[in-house]
């Protein structure tokens, strides 16, 4: 069986599953730090040219984690009427803000025809 879903789609799922339940009532964010953000680049060598020399900084960080919570926004906003995770619930957007960050983003990113 072929599977369905693009790099790009994965690479979302996969940014959006980097907070989660930690299995003991809290909750586990892989994106912490700087640190985190790095190791989490390098183990997708996909998402940047020389993935494996990225070290990431502050700015950066809070990039990719406001872009993280715009996209678990629309993640819960298109799995209602299920309640959004508690993971997060309290930190999620309104849908045209989440829809304007994750935009931007996107405007951002230099496309070839």
């Amino acid at each position: 069986m072929r599977d369905s879903i693009t790099g790009d789609a994965r690479l979302a799922l996969d940014l959006a599953l980097t907070v989660r339940h930690d299995g003991a009532g809290g909750v586990a964010d892989d994106l912490a730090g700087p640190a985190g953000l790095t190791a989490w680049v390098r183990a997708h060598p996909d998402t940047l040219p020389a993935a494996d020399a990225f070290v990431a900084d502050e700015d950066q960080l809070t990039a990719v984690r406001d872009l993280r919570t715009a996209l678990r926004t629309l993640f819960a906003h298109a799995v209602r009427p299920a309640r959004p995770s508690p993971a997060d619930a309290t930190r999620l957007l309104p849908v045209p803000e989440a829809l304007r960050r994750l935009n931007e983003a996107a405007a951002r990113t230099p496309t070839v025809p």
